[in-house]
């Protein structure tokens, strides 16, 4: 019966049976294995020039250390947060795939990494800077080309 995990393992104290039979010339083999303690992220959306505002609405991905997608359409919740957690140690990135409304799409990865025996959740921060698009276009109507004030000749 294990007793005491190694660093960064789940203690599994499941009895492990055997048995040794009398006059017995071979070693008994045994195999116990432990399971990662798996640690987790929460990553926050704010606004780059108003860091109070916080951004619902923006979709990302995460990704591992090889660039393999493990996760897709993450959106931030209403108070601008994704959490993900049974994460195992490594690096990994979360990159944006779209934006929150009238933000601009900012594909910078957010690189992150969870350490073995890592037990608190890991906080990251992710900034976009707000955008003021112009009015908006009716593409039913033409547009008509500016007229000169000077007379051509």
């Amino acid at each position: 019966v294990e007793t005491t995990a190694p660093f960064g393992y789940e203690l599994d104290s499941t009895p492990i049976p055997f048995t040794i039979e009398f006059a017995q010339e071979t070693q008994v083999q045994l195999t116990a294995q432990n399971i990662i303690i798996p640690g987790a992220v929460e990553l926050l959306k704010v606004d780059t020039n108003n860091p109070d505002r916080v951004l619902a609405g923006a979709v990302f991905k995460l990704l591992d250390a090889q660039g393999s997608l493990l996760q897709d359409k993450l959106v931030t919740n209403s108070e601008g947060k994704i959490f993900v957690d049974e994460l195992v140690p490594g690096e990994y990135q979360f990159v944006e795939t779209k934006a929150p409304s009238r933000y601009r799409l900012d594909r910078t990865p957010v690189d992150f990494e969870i350490v073995l025996g890592q037990t608190e959740t890991l906080e990251v921060t992710k900034t976009n800077r707000r955008y003021f698009p112009g009015p908006p276009v009716n593409p039913e109507i033409p547009e008509v080309p500016e007229i000169s004030e000077t007379p051509e000749t």
